[in-house]
């Protein structure tokens, strides 16, 4: 069976894959919730309320959003399996019941998920207004070296606070096959990469394919989803210093290694993930020769 586009784009399969899919890696995964199908299990995917109880599989959304983020990078299912399968997820519910991210449940999700100490936030949402309060939370997360990936948005005209006027944010935007922006996909100077984001195979709430997923909610769970691997491996290689080191170098990372054709960076897989890695590994400290001085001789 041939692998999603967006798998064969990141060479996973011949790449990272090989030696890992995130296990040790705590992930939280902001959006409407995740519904209750078996390519995403409760072992893997907490689903959790907006300030962190555990809840009853449900996706607030009309169009499974949610449940279709969790399943770019968390589904166990082989027929189309997550970017790290293996990684731990805390799913909040930040949507009520009008079907739309609330501020006070997003705010309350990221102060829960600093507590948890998770090693990567995905909010696949945007917000028309960034308050005191929600910058604040976002600071206590870099402070906790926690970085915290945002989708751009897929309203060329419409302008949000959040993301575009809060500092410490990964910004994604969304390209197709061709390594192009979407017509729809925001960006500006506030905007850190773009990573494939059009007709990413994933899951509906209903269980059952959805193969035309599309914009920045599915670029941002992609970049997350490398993000996780890179750090597990990181985590592998050079233990928690070796995967705090890349958390705290993230934005400068994906960028460094990152394909320049048009107005904003394209995420370049491969190249993100080996030099997570190198970075990650313990350094050799070098060993001083003291020489000993010959005793001349009477």
């Amino acid at each position: 069976m041939t692998a999603p586009w967006h798998i064969r784009w990141l060479k996973l399969e011949d790449g990272p894959w090989k030696v890992t899919h995130g296990a040790g890696i705590k992930v939280a995964l902001l959006d409407s919730g995740v519904g209750k199908i078996r390519a995403l299990t409760q072992e893997r995917v907490r689903r959790l309320s907006h300030d962190g109880e555990p809840i009853e599989p449900t996706d607030r959304s009309a169009d499974s959003h949610g449940t279709s983020v969790a399943g770019i990078v968390a589904s166990v299912d082989k027929r189309i399996l997550g970017i790290a399968p293996e990684a731990d997820y805390s799913a909040f519910l930040v949507y009520g019941v009008d079907g739309r991210p609330a501020d006070f449940r997003v705010k309350a999700a990221l102060r829960k998920a600093t507590e948890l100490a998770v090693d990567v936030v995905c909010c696949t949402f945007t917000l028309p207004q960034a308050d005191d309060e929600l910058r604040s939370a976002i600071a206590g997360l870099a402070a906790a070296g926690i970085p915290v990936i945002v989708s751009a948005g897929n309203s060329a005209q419409q302008r949000d606070e959040f993301p575009e006027t809060v500092p410490g944010l990964i910004t994604v935007a969304a390209h197709n096959p061709d390594g192009r922006l979407l017509p729809n996909s925001r960006y500006g100077d506030w905007t850190t990469i773009a990573a494939p984001g059009m007709r990413i195979t994933t899951w509906k709430s209903s269980g059952q394919e959805d193969p035309l997923f599309s914009g920045t909610s599915a670029a941002a769970p992609l970049l997350t989803g490398v993000v996780t691997l890179a750090l597990a491996q990181a985590l592998a290689v050079g233990g928690e210093a070796g995967r705090d080191a890349v958390k705290l170098a993230l934005a400068d990372l994906l960028v460094e290694t990152s394909e320049r054709r048009g107005p904003v960076p394209l995420l370049a897989a491969g190249a993100f993930y080996d030099a997570a890695v190198a970075m990650a590994q313990p350094k050799t400290k070098s060993r001083s020769r003291s020489k000993s001085k010959s005793k001349s001789r009477n």
